[in-house]
């Protein structure tokens, strides 16, 4: 795919249902207790919801979490996953660290700055991952260089290379990790010839991901206590929903209601400045409606002096004149947004 068109699409590209399957298949619960899954680029969260679906048993609790940029596919993975941030995986999200059983890792395919995402999204997010839980590192096979040092710290479980025909579609590989310090002091010699391949030879090397063998991937358990798991974007509607549900919003309600102006009764019509003269200084304040459209109004005066100098030959005059600036701010609850009238 170009590079613009892997752009557009913010360089999500969704595992193959048969690679997710195979996966799944090798994986086993190491006993009761808690299992965390993260995928912290879960597109509509159809690998995790795949991966989770029938496993564990009634001694077991198992949650998924997800992370993701695009808002319709956020919107999706929400209604799939038990917890779904939305935002920059890399700027806008806090998580606990070690509070994962499997981090399903399954990057941008592209550069930033001088760097290869698939590495910012390898080394932000291994803290995540809990003592001896897996790494599910999914990247194209070119990729790989970028990433060995990182690899070569934990303890390298296998590499995969996709099925055909899926392989050839962006020749990506699989790279299953344990979190906990390498035994085998070669691997950093066996990750730089593995990424030396050329594609044509990845395929016939590595064995593919229907290989793995059932039942070997074995996952710990965490903590039962909930993890920090938050974004730093604002979701405007999930939290005007969750506003309408508080009871302060029948006392914000009250004190935005509209003036009552049956006591004023002018001697002629009001005109425009008038009416701002009334909202400035308040008198208007709160829910007004014209057109079918509804706002609520605040309205506000700031006075300025604006200072002006004159120099004769003799006498140097200085002059202060007081401006007064009328702001009216609104919020149009229908489009959630707030914006300035003059």
């Amino acid at each position: 795919m170009a590079r613009l068109a892997s752009q557009a699409k913010l360089g999500f590209y969704a595992t193959p249902p048969g690679v997710v399957e195979h996966v799944k298949r090798a994986l086993a619960l190491a006993g009761p207790g808690t299992y965390r899954f993260l995928d912290t680029c879960c597109g509509e969260g159809e690998a995790l919801a795949q991966l989770t679906a029938g496993l564990g048993h009634d001694e077991t609790t198992i949650e998924t979490y997800g992370v993701e940029l695009d808002q319709q596919r956020y919107e999706t993975a929400a209604a799939r996953l038990d917890k779904v941030l939305w935002g920059d995986a890399l700027t806008e999200i806090r998580v606990s660290s070690k509070a994962f059983s499997l981090l399903w890792l399954n990057p941008p395919y592209d550069w930033d700055d001088g760097h290869r995402l698939e590495a910012r999204f390898l080394e932000a997010h291994l803290p995540y991952l809990a003592p001896k839980g897996l790494l599910v590192l999914i990247v194209p096979h070119r990729a790989l260089y970028h990433l060995v040092h990182t690899l070569s710290r934990l303890e390298l479980v296998g590499l995969y290379a996709f099925p055909q025909p899926e392989f050839e579609v962006f020749k990506q590989i699989v790279v299953l990790g344990r979190n906990q310090p390498a035994k085998d002091l070669g691997q950093l010699d066996i990750l730089i010839k593995v990424a030396w391949l050329k594609p044509e030879e990845v395929w016939q090397v590595m064995p593919t991901t229907d290989k793995l063998a059932p039942g070997s991937l074995v996952l710990p358990p965490v903590p039962a206590r909930p993890p920090l798991f938050a974004s730093e974007r604002l979701n405007m509607a999930r939290a005007a929903a969750l506003v309408k549900k508080s009871p302060l919003w029948q006392d914000l309600a009250a004190l935005t209601a509209a003036k009552a102006l049956n006591s004023l009764r002018p001697l002629a019509p009001l005109r425009h400045g008038h009416l701002a003269m009334l909202l400035a200084g308040g008198m208007m304040d709160g829910e007004v409606e014209a057109n079918g459209r509804r706002l609520i109004i605040k309205g506000s005066v700031r006075k300025t002096v604006d200072a002006t100098v004159e120099t004769t030959d003799d006498h140097r005059v200085e002059q202060q004149t007081d401006r007064y600036e009328i702001t009216i701010r609104a919020i149009d609850p229908a489009q959630q947004t707030i914006f300035t009238i003059s």
